[in-house]
């Protein structure tokens, strides 16, 4: 559930969208929103449904975790400001980096800290994890937060958004929704990228797929664990149709692309979708799935494995950008940071390297509130510890941005990239950039407090024991080039040889 929206906008690929509004349309829903996510906090069973979910979900725990507990404390705040809900609303008006849009209507005196902090921690369900400051303005009875440039936009919005959307965000009817729609130009870009659908999602044309289902709608309802209520709006005889040719193919095989997994949870689905129980009004088909049920025939393996993926989109993305921080101040300073000493490249540090690159992370504000004259641990700037920033916290990682622990590291040697006593220069990694690790992560255990100008010696006859842990059999790490990489199991071995700058080793990965 944690990034329940970066699921939400891949499945945006199967669907387009109703534009016969009538009703009026809130400011902040527009003709480019593509998916709602509507949380009744007011129903008992909403967050009972929840945690039941994430309670299937053991591999992806750490940051679903951190996801439920910041929901409770937003909870929390909505309810001190007498609202009963919460919408988490994508608009392709806005870029990716400043979605998604939070509204939370007929709220009196929201705090914003709780929000804050979850957009601090993940980008508030954001898929490309930037952290910014939050904005929230007052509109149409609605309290609307999210990053400065999207509030602008909404304030200023002029168009109207589909019935299909209107009808969703009239009432909550339900613990939970979720809502999926494209519009025609946005439907016309799906099937351009996509122009083939999976053989185990019925195959054919995606132009065929998206003129049957013109919308998508999940509800969970009912006593926790409760039931999924899935809608389907287009053409019935085509869904149908589709559904039998699913039925076919699982039949035979799931196919190269599809796991075991995902045969079980579809053949469960294709059997109660064909069931008598669906209901069909007008154009808009709905089948009942019990949550329990749905979750043991292989839709918790599905949803874990998506979570697990974008978890891994994401890491490769902060060692990216980390990675071009580290050549930024490089660019800037003539020298890498020391991870011992000062910027000046002489005395001892007072604060970590990481602070250093602050500057080249966007986070010019959070560095200038250090007293850089005093140690990472003085009265003033331990009160910074729990501001870390979230690329310095790997996805997976059981300890929160508030824990102030970090779990990337520069791994320092005499033979690595960063001698704890000096500072090296590009042509002294005679391995060639693209060959050695520049930034890794490091296991929970062997996280740091990432104000404090520590180094972290990395053992070179065992570094598999120091590293990852935060997916299973695998290492993502930084090259000097600033390429981000991971390292699996069987190539643990190699890992040495990519550590030390100048070993002239085979490597194979």
């Amino acid at each position: 559930m944690y990034r329940i929206a970066h699921f939400a906008l891949t499945a945006c690929c199967l669907v387009s969208v109703w534009n016969n509004a009538s009703a009026q349309s809130p400011q902040w829903l527009d003709d480019q929103t593509v998916a709602v996510i509507r949380i009744n906090l007011k129903d008992p069973n909403t967050l009972g449904s929840i945690d039941r979910i994430i309670d299937s979900l053991p591999q992806a725990a750490n940051e679903l975790k951190i996801w439920q507990n910041q929901l409770k404390a937003i909870g929390e705040s909505i309810a001190a400001a007498n609202a009963e809900e919460l919408l988490i609303v994508y608009s392709l008006a806005d870029d990716f980096r400043d979605q998604p849009l939070w509204v939370v209507p007929k709220a009196k005196g929201l705090k914003l800290e709780p929000f804050q902090r979850s957009f601090a921690a993940n980008g508030a369900l954001n898929p490309l994890q930037k952290s910014f400051v939050i904005k929230s303005a007052e509109l149409g009875g609605s309290t609307i937060l999210g990053s400065g440039p999207t509030i602008e936009r909404v304030k200023a919005n002029k168009t109207t958004a589909s019935q299909s959307m209107l009808e969703m965000t009239a009432e909550p009817n339900s613990a939970m929704t979720v809502h999926l729609t494209l519009n025609p130009d946005q439907r016309r870009a799906a099937w351009e990228m996509l122009p083939e659908v999976p053989a185990f999602l019925g195959g054919g044309r995606a132009s065929e797929l998206l003129k049957q289902i013109q919308w998508l709608r999940l509800n969970l309802v009912g006593q926790a664990p409760g039931n999924i209520e899935l809608s389907a709006n287009g053409d019935p005889s085509g869904i149908a149709a589709r559904l039998m040719n699913i039925q076919s193919q699982l039949s035979v095989s799931p196919g190269p692309d599809a796991a075991p997994a995902a045969s079980s949870f579809g053949k469960l689905l294709v059997e109660q979708m064909s069931a008598q129980s669906a209901k069909t009004q007008g154009q808009t088909i709905t089948w009942t799935l019990p949550v329990q049920a749905t979750l043991n025939s292989g839709a918790a393996d599905i949803i874990e494995n998506l979570l697990l993926k974008g978890d891994e989109v994401r890491a490769h993305s902060q060692l990216k950008t980390l990675g071009l921080a580290v050549h930024n101040y490089y660019s800037a300073m003539s020298r890498f940071p020391s991870p011992l000493s000062s910027s000046n490249g002489k005395s001892p540090r007072k604060l970590s390297w990481r602070v250093d690159l602050l500057p080249f992370l966007d986070e010019v504000e959070l560095y200038n509130q250090f007293h850089h004259d005093e140690a990472w641990d003085s009265p003033h700037n331990r009160t910074l510890i729990s501001r870390m920033p979230y690329v310095y916290r790997f996805p997976q990682s059981k300890h929160t941005l508030e824990s102030g622990l970090s779990t990337i590291a520069l791994p320092s040697a005499a033979e690595t990239m960063w001698p704890a006593d000096k500072s090296i220069d590009f042509k002294d990694i005679e391995d060639g950039t693209s060959n050695t690790i520049m930034i890794v992560e490091v296991s929970d255990d062997m996280a740091q407090e990432w104000t404090k100008p520590d180094s972290f010696q990395v053992n070179l006859q065992n570094p598999a024991a120091q590293l990852g842990g935060h997916f299973k059999d695998k290492i993502f790490f930084a090259a000097g080039d600033g390429s981000s990489h991971r390292i699996k199991r069987e190539k643990f071995a190699d890992l040495k040889a990519l550590l030390t700058r100048a070993g002239s080793e085979p490597v194979s990965w």
